[in-house]
């Protein structure tokens, strides 16, 4: 994905001053989804995953109440239910409390990990990853 969004991007579409006017042909807000898509076809090419199988465990909405083991892959959609991204980046979810209870839940996952991850600092992260790893020693 670095690859791709230095070599096929200008900078002026990587800072979002170019808008989408190549959408949805290309677009660097979508990266994600490319290299999704080369990693995708890369372990179907190699024959490390069965596509019929797989069907029944990607894409599902992130406002669905399924549980997470049973997915994996979340698309993260901007309806109006939650978990929905734009909701998220306008800030919608920032007075909500951190979901503790059906956290296996798809859309209670959502929340939980963007609002930790949005309120965890650089700091505080490096305090648990050296915590986790203390652990495994």
């Amino acid at each position: 994905m670095a690859y791709i969004g230095k070599e096929e991007f200008s900078l002026p579409e990587r800072e979002g001053k170019a808008g989408t006017e190549l959408w949805p042909a290309w677009h660097y807000g979508v990266l994600l989804l490319y290299g999704q898509n080369l990693g995708m076809n890369h372990l179907i090419g190699a024959k490390q995953i069965n596509v019929p199988k797989l069907f029944n465990y990607i894409d599902h909405p992130s406002s669905n109440p399924e549980s997470v083991n049973d997915v994996i892959h979340i698309h993260v959609y901007h309806g109006g239910d939650i978990f929905s991204k734009f909701a998220f980046k306008m800030g919608q979810y920032d007075n909500m409390t951190v979901p503790t209870v059906d956290t296996h839940q798809i859309k209670n996952y959502c929340l939980k990990m963007a609002l930790e991850s949005k309120r965890t600092t650089c700091t505080d992260l490096v305090k648990q990853l050296r915590e986790q790893i203390n652990k495994k020693q």
